[in-house]
């Protein structure tokens, strides 16, 4: 009975444990972070451009058109790519980076694409690109992750191609988020090491190895 209670013991703290392998997730792509709106391609011209900018590093953008639009919204893009850039206020080490934008062909202004993202360390050494280039078109649904080797940096450069439909509407493709993430690798459970240990001080795995020793 007391084996069976150690090893009831064990397991529920196996499974209670699950919290313990959870991945921890830092977002340095926000204001709160120190992040700040840094330059782009071009912008929409009309509305409160200012906090149109804000808005791009903040966990709950605001209104800044009379419509209730809270997304950034570029300008013409003039044949080239459209980018926007942010500053993330210091030198952050990161393994993530993404964005949540208009995706082809449902969305109201969505990006051709390709979207990729570069970095750079102080806006003097040339950018370098990190993570892959991703076709739109395979998305089905946002926000477009990038998982990339470990990157220190403090302005990072999200590429999105150039504009599609403008639902009649003046300007370009509209990107709701972007995302700049230290994402903590998943340790091993404290609980699983707890439950060899029970399965060890209860003798099943001393049992096993008699069992062994006598077959041999």
């Amino acid at each position: 009975m007391v084996r069976l209670s150690l090893l009831a013991a064990a397991f529920a703290c196996l499974v209670g444990g699950g919290q313990v392998a959870s991945a921890s997730t830092v977002e340095y792509a926000l204001d709160t972070q120190g992040a700040s709106f840094h330059d782009s391609t071009s912008v929409l011209g009309i509305g409160d451009v200012d906090l149109m900018k804000a808005d791009i590093v903040k966990a709950t953008p605001v209104q800044w058109l009379f419509n209730g639009e809270t997304g950034f919204i570029f300008g013409a893009d003039n044949g080239s790519s459209q980018y926007l850039t942010i500053d993330l206020g210091s030198q952050r080490t990161f393994n993530t980076v993404g964005s949540l934008f208009d995706l082809p062909p449902g969305g109201d202004r969505w990006a051709q694409g390709p979207f990729h993202v570069q970095v750079s360390t102080d806006l003097l050494l040339p950018w370098v690109d990190v993570g892959p280039s991703i076709d739109v078109n395979t998305v089905s649904a946002g926000p477009v992750m990038l998982a990339i080797a470990s990157t220190t940096a403090q302005y990072v450069r999200f590429f999105y191609g150039l504009n599609g439909t403008t639902n009649n509407s003046p300007g370009g493709l509209r990107v709701s988020r972007v995302y700049v993430q230290d994402i903590a690798a998943t340790p091993i459970p404290g609980a699983i090491l707890l439950f060899g240990s029970a399965l060890g001080g209860m003798g099943f795995l001393g049992y096993r190895r008699k069992k062994l020793a006598s077959a041999a």
